[in-house]
């Protein structure tokens, strides 16, 4: 029989899901790239609990306002890039920034699903808000043919 000590501690031995954020550029919002990014997680996160950015804010300023504490109760942070510029936003990189800041991984997560880590990623900074920065790997860095 259970006592009433036992239901109060129920589920607390367990550990609690990974909480994963799922952060895109605006420009990664309509229908048909937001379906192919929610199959990819699907299919790639088994044990995890995923955050999606989209839908969670109204406005830049409720962006600006809350990002910080969304990113506070997730444990990861995976971004995608625009499919065939390879850039992210302004928002997106204050997000992997803070996350970073807060001693959290960060991941890219490819359209083939394959993960990489931050530190394997090159940044380029753009002029615009909707595309802030281009998104490489090492590995493309080092293997593009040197200018003459």
């Amino acid at each position: 029989m259970l006592t009433q000590e036992d239901v109060k501690t129920m589920g607390q031995s367990e550990k609690r899901k990974t909480r994963l954020y799922i952060a895109s550029s605006v420009a990664m919002y309509p229908p048909h790239l937001y379906v192919r990014i929610r199959s990819i997680i699907t299919r790639i996160v088994l044990d995890a609990e995923a955050v999606y950015a989209k839908g969670l804010y109204s406005s830049q300023s409720d962006f600006l306002a809350k990002y910080k504490s969304e990113l506070n109760e997730c444990d990861e942070l995976l971004f995608f890039t625009t499919p065939d510029e390879h850039t992210i936003g302004r928002g997106c990189w204050f997000e992997i920034e803070y996350m970073l800041e807060q001693g959290k991984p960060v991941w890219l997560c490819t359209w083939d699903g394959v993960l990489v880590p931050y530190t394997d990623l090159t940044f380029t900074q753009l002029c615009s808000y909707r595309e802030w920065m281009r998104v490489g790997t090492q590995e493309e860095m080092y293997n593009e043919e040197p200018a003459l």
